[in-house]
């Protein structure tokens, strides 16, 4: 009769311990302990809020970053414009070239010589020196 029970008692025991394995928890139900498993359940809504909060943080870290870096490269760039702005409008800056170095003839007398006899004979050509 001893044997008996003590097999009872191992099946049970091995049956429990089967269990905690599969589910990984010591109370997978509320038929084995109806307090900690409520706390449990409680405590794992509280993870997956947690979760999902974790997750929106690390997008809009995401987001913060990429309109950090953007806002770097717009601000060099307009570094880059004002640089420009400036040096156009030093006073040894010679307006009458296009960007390659050619003059403009726009009927101006502001042309060296040459480019000035070029400009009577084809008055709608860049000249390049």
């Amino acid at each position: 009769m001893v044997a008996l029970q003590t097999l009872k008692s191992i099946n049970k025991n091995l049956a429990m311990t089967q269990s905690e394995i599969s589910t990984g928890k010591s109370v997978a139900s509320a038929k084995d302990n109806s307090a900690v498993w409520a706390i449990s359940k409680v405590m794992e809504s509280d993870v997956k809020g947690f979760k999902a909060v974790s997750e929106s943080l690390a997008l809009g870290d995401s987001t913060v970053a990429v309109a950090a870096n953007a806002s770097e490269t717009i601000t060099d760039l307009l570094n880059e414009v004002k640089g420009r702005i400036v040096a156009a409008q030093e006073e040894n800056v010679d307006r009458d070239l296009d960007p390659a170095g050619h003059h403009r003839t726009d009927g101006t007398n502001r042309l060296c010589r040459g480019c000035r006899a070029v400009q009577r004979s084809e008055p709608d050509r860049w000249i390049k020196h």
